[in-house]
């Protein structure tokens, strides 16, 4: 899976959440939306969050 389809899937079932990894879009909701994220997803959360940062 391409990390762009990746973003997108993710995007549209959480919108908002990764707008953190874009530097031009980071917004205070945006981070509080990444935030219940992680608490929702825990430990895979994170894990998704970094692999889409490093890959």
């Amino acid at each position: 899976m391409k990390r762009e389809s990746i973003y997108n899937s993710l995007n549209k079932s959480k919108p908002g959440v990764l707008a953190l990894f874009d530097p031009d879009r980071i917004q205070v909701d945006n981070i509080k939306k990444l935030t219940e994220f992680v608490c929702e997803q825990g430990v895979a959360g994170i894990l998704a969050g970094s692999s889409l940062l490093v890959s």
